[in-house]
């Protein structure tokens, strides 16, 4: 479905995980966290159970950090060969 030009020029919108995800840090904001904690920070949700769903769900989180990384939300610094996400 399109959308009008006014609706375009306003803007990125957050979903709802990115918000969970910077409230979580900006709650934090004193600690870095790796993907893992923030899943369980988040409580976003992963069925460990169904191994494709888990990969699929994985994925969508990854791409999600990564996206706010990009847009400069959050910031992402690896030490030690592990990724650690922080606010700002």
């Amino acid at each position: 479905m399109p959308i009008g030009k006014d609706e375009w020029e306003k803007g990125y919108a957050l979903s709802e995980w990115e918000k969970q995800i910077i409230d979580f840090l900006k709650a934090n904001r004193n600690n870095a966290f790796t993907f893992e904690e923030i899943i369980r920070g988040t409580n976003f949700s992963m069925d460990y159970s169904n191994f494709w769903g888990a990969i699929l769900a994985a994925i969508g989180f990854s791409l999600i950090l990564e996206g706010l990384v990009k847009r400069k939300e959050i910031r992402k610094k690896t030490i030690e060969s592990t990724d650690y996400y922080i606010i700002g």
